[in-house]
């Protein structure tokens, strides 16, 4: 596609019918359907091409998280910064199969689960939280995040083991 021709074209149009096509791009690309449809095709450590949000070009970096909206990218280049890159930037292939995620740890019953043993889960918008376990109860297990204090189903959680 030829950005530059598209710019010059849209430069003659008038600026309201330009505001209610952004509208209708954030639509679009905010559709949780096509979200649902790129994210299938990740996975964490994964190798991706993006568009770069400062340049607008094609870049590389490798999938460091995978949050509800967008994918913590750390960019190959020299930057140490991870970036927040939605969804719809990514470069997916879909005829492409994905490279096989790496195998999660069966669940484990919570009584096995100690106090102060580390253990994540994955919550209701795939996003992957890791914390330690402060308290156990009969029907759920308190895990003590980064962000928040979470009470989850003891058949949510997986162990994490540190290497």
């Amino acid at each position: 596609m030829d950005f530059d021709r598209s710019l010059e074209s849209l430069a003659t149009v008038p600026d309201h019918d330009l505001y209610r096509l952004a509208l209708v791009v954030q639509r679009l690309l905010s559709d949780p359907r096509r979200i649902v449809r790129i994210r299938a095709l990740l996975h964490l450590g994964q190798a991706i091409r993006f568009v770069d949000p400062s340049t607008g070009d094609i870049a590389t970096g490798r999938i460091h998280a995978l949050g509800a909206r967008a994918a913590s990218v750390a960019p190959d280049t020299l930057r140490t910064k991870l970036w927040e890159i939605p969804y719809p930037a990514i470069v997916t292939d879909p005829s492409a199969a994905p490279e096989a995620p790496q195998p999660r740890a069966p669940a484990v019953p919570h009584v096995a689960f100690e106090l102060g043993e580390m253990a994540s889960f994955t919550d209701k918008y795939g996003v992957t939280h890791v914390g330690h376990v402060t308290r156990r109860n009969a029907k759920t297990v308190t895990v003590d995040c980064k962000d928040a204090t979470w009470r989850v189903p003891p058949r949510m959680l997986r162990r994490v083991v540190d290497v």
